[in-house]
């Protein structure tokens, strides 16, 4: 339960800190952030994603504190297994791809725009957990 107090405030911390609004589809992905976070998420592989899509909208000048970017970034947060399994930079890397991928998502699916996260995180880990197991070792291994 600690776990997903936590991670709710983390979010809300994020949207604070990029001075985003607190509306509906962003208190519903910090609910959906904070329900799955017993799932593998903590503050520890969350914050290298956050941190790449930080940097990801800070290099293509996107506006940091719209609804859709706080969306991508708290839905990347999907992405965190990564982090916790490979390590700080594969999370980071994570998150760039995932909004470079995520606005890009919607002729595929009909302009749904609710599904571009969701299927974008998928893209992203199915593209680079191959990779980081057949090239790299786990941190589990190394040590």
């Amino acid at each position: 339960y600690i776990n997903i107090g936590v991670m709710g405030l983390i979010c809300i911390a994020y949207v604070i800190i990029v001075g985003g609004n607190f509306n509906g589809p962003v208190l519903a992905a910090i609910l959906t952030a904070a329900g799955f976070s017993p799932s593998g998420k903590n503050p520890k592989n969350v914050f290298p994603v956050l941190l790449g899509v930080y940097i990801t909208t800070i290099l293509n000048s996107f506006d940091v504190a719209s609804t859709s970017i706080i969306l991508a970034a708290i839905f990347a947060m999907t992405l965190a297994p990564i982090a916790g399994v490979y390590g700080f930079i594969p999370g980071v890397i994570a998150g760039i791809l995932h909004l470079c991928i995520s606005p890009n998502l919607s002729n595929i699916h009909a302009g749904l725009h609710l599904y571009n996260n969701g299927f974008s995180g998928g893209i992203v880990a199915m593209v680079m957990a191959p990779i980081l197991e057949t090239f790299f070792h786990k941190k589990e291994d190394i040590i």
